[in-house]
């Protein structure tokens, strides 16, 4: 999780990147660090005027679904995600944020619904497994709320708050021999390389689309790893005119980490040295191919 004086400071960039080009869409960057830092007004006047310029973009919908829902109004954060969800497609983070609408909405049902079929194709993933259990409660159907386990999240656990987003997610959870592999079973299968221990999806601006990890990774961090080494890498190529940057593979003392162009979004991937580097590469590729032709 960011600090105060980390938030401040990616307030400070996207304001003078905003100051600079008042057409940028850092503005839904802005607006979530402002709703990260709990000033809820301001992060919904930078989010509005934003989407004002920039109506199709669908991660400033998401921010604005956020923030709604940090300020208690679920009707309104449920209108925000659907448009979200319309113009880039459901993700296990869209899911996720649903249900927590739900949730506070009473639609336990709906919640349950998905949530169980989310528990289903990841079994550990702790945010699942916390709101499943707060909806059994809520719904009567399991312990008082003293036993249920906090979570390890990166954001507080209260009403009106998020947990913090997570990763992509499909509703189907069986397959045939001969269905078709598809952009969610590609990514599943990367992720389910033993070496691979962290992936993000993350804007340009460096908001995070979709992630998924084993163990304990500060989200917010790696996207603006991912999101400022590959500006920097392609900033710098640029101008000794070496072409288009399309991926920067960097490697550390006991672990490696890629990221990859994705159109306007960035591909990262941490894993470890051991990995297969042949069938690494071969599931990237697979899921670049799905992610292109999903636009």
């Amino acid at each position: 999780m960011l600090n105060l004086a980390e938030l401040d400071d990616r307030i400070a960039k996207c304001e003078k990147i905003l100051a600079e080009n008042p057409n940028s869409q850092i503005f839904a960057a802005l607006a979530d660090a402002y709703r990260r830092k709990g000033q809820l007004d301001k992060a919904l006047e930078i989010c509005r005027s934003g989407l004002k310029l920039h109506p199709n973009y669908g991660s400033a919908h998401l921010v604005m679904a956020k923030v709604h829902l940090d300020r208690q109004m679920y009707e309104l954060a449920e209108k925000a995600l659907e448009e979200a969800i319309r113009l880039d497609g459901r993700t296990r983070a869209t899911e996720l944020l649903l249900c927590e609408i739900f949730i506070h909405k009473k639609k336990l049902a709906e919640a349950l619904s998905i949530l169980e079929k989310l528990h289903i194709t990841d079994p550990e993933n702790q945010e699942v497994k916390y709101l499943l259990e707060l909806c059994r409660k809520e719904a009567g159907k399991t312990r008082p709320a003293a036993e249920v386990p906090r979570p390890s999240f990166s954001e507080p656990v209260k009403p009106g708050r998020r947990r913090g987003d997570s990763d992509i997610f499909t509703l189907e959870t069986e397959r045939t021999a001969d269905s078709v592999i598809g952009p969610e079973e590609a990514i599943d299968e990367l992720f389910a390389i033993p070496e691979v221990d962290a992936l993000m999806v993350v804007n340009r601006e460096g908001l995070v689309i979709d992630k998924r990890f084993k163990g304990n990774w500060d989200a917010d961090s790696l996207a603006a790893v991912s999101a400022s080494v590959f500006l920097v890498a392609e900033t710098n190529l640029e101008k000794v005119e070496l072409g288009q940057l399309e991926k920067v593979w960097i490697d550390t003392d006991g672990m490696s980490f890629l990221a990859v162009r994705m159109e306007e979004k960035v591909l990262m991937v941490v894993f470890r040295p051991e990995i297969n580097l042949g069938a690494f590469k071969m599931k990237v590729g697979a899921f670049l191919d799905f992610a292109l032709l999903a636009g």
